[in-house]
């Protein structure tokens, strides 16, 4: 179960208004199978949002967490559960989250409102497949950004989190902004802020991958750093 932690910080733009949200993603290789863990409970327990990935659930599937209310979007055609991505929001928040409707099944997208952030904000959840699975898509990416291009209509402030399986290994897992990208399209890439990810978020530039090929169907151990 790997876990990415976040927290809706920008000492630039300044979004939050009255605390700071926090945000997890795991990608949890089976939502029904690791809530049986209490250390699966008291993870979330630590969070306002959870985005989840490869929950592995269907249409018929409940899922109750005391504190929270779910959202799930289930790959609807397949041989047998996998995929699906959810999203766990507390309740004293649910109010100001709004589900977006789906255009396929690899993204969740929702919006958070003005009632807990000075301006509104869209995150997206993402799930994409390895490279030759049999749910694999070419399009996968071109349908993403086709649906950021629409909401950008109703916010400027739009964040991806979750699995993209992008296997970077050792390559840098950040875009590093230069002359040559900004003299593709300077109006396109001047209004965006230049982060480093050591200044920002604390996280190494090249971060070598190793993971494994299949998921554990073990006990998790549930580690709060960002790995």
């Amino acid at each position: 179960m790997h876990d990415h932690t976040y927290s809706a910080i920008s000492e630039k733009h300044d979004l939050l208004s009255s605390h700071d949200l926090k945000f997890a993603v795991l990608n949890i290789c089976g939502l029904m199978n690791k809530l049986k863990y209490i250390e699966t409970q008291e993870f979330i327990q630590n969070y306002d949002v959870v985005g989840l990935v490869k929950t592995k659930l269907d249409n018929y599937d409940t899922v109750q967490i005391k504190g929270y209310k779910f959202i799930s979007l289930n790959r609807q055609v397949c041989r047998r559960k996998s995929g699906g991505i959810g999203l766990l929001v507390k309740e004293s928040l649910f109010s100001s989250i709004k589900n977006l409707d789906p255009t396929n099944e690899y993204c969740l997208w929702f919006k958070v409102d003005q009632s807990i952030v000075k301006s509104d904000i869209i995150f997206g959840v993402i799930y994409i497949p390895p490279e030759g699975s049999p749910y694999s898509d070419s399009e996968i990416l071109d349908n993403i950004e086709n649906d950021i291009l629409n909401l950008t209509v109703d916010s400027q402030n739009i964040c991806l989190m979750g699995d993209f399986n992008s296997k970077t290994g050792v390559l840098s897992d950040f875009l590093n902004f230069d002359e040559n990208i900004f003299a593709h399209d300077v109006e396109l890439f001047s209004p965006l802020p230049v982060f480093t990810p050591e200044g920002t978020i604390g996280l190494p530039s090249v971060r070598p991958s190793v993971r494994p090929s299949v998921c554990p169907s073990v006990r998790p151990s549930v580690r709060q750093s960002v790995r």
